[in-house]
């Protein structure tokens, strides 16, 4: 089965300080293989992860209580792009779940299927 899937990622930083350090020191954020950001930035509970290592590797420069907000949607099959996660989470802080979705997924809408 061919499936068509488009992804957009954007993280924001609750403190206005960390931009300006992320540009001049970009090596403070956790570097990701091209193929591994392919394949994990269609997925929220790596998206989840990647933020868990980002809160992490800023925890080091004194910013690990900052929060983070993640903006992703996701288009299938040429369809509208849709948001996945909820970009009002602080997702640095929001819980995981194993057995359940998390609350900060955002289901997808009505007719749409993977």
């Amino acid at each position: 089965m061919l499936r068509e899937r488009i992804t957009t990622l954007k993280i924001h930083f609750g403190d206005p300080r960390i931009d300006p350090r992320l540009a001049a020191r970009p090596q403070m954020l956790p570097t990701v293989s091209p193929s591994a950001k392919f394949r994990a930035f269609e997925n929220p509970i790596l998206i989840w992860q990647y933020v868990q290592e980002i809160r992490e590797q800023l925890s080091q420069y004194g910013f690990g209580d900052s929060p983070i907000y993640v903006h992703a949607t996701c288009s299938l099959n040429g369809r509208p792009l849709y948001p996945i996660i909820d970009p009002n989470v602080d997702l640095a802080k929001a819980p995981a779940r194993l057995l359940r979705p998390p609350d900060w997924l955002v289901p997808l809408p009505d007719g749409l299927t993977g």
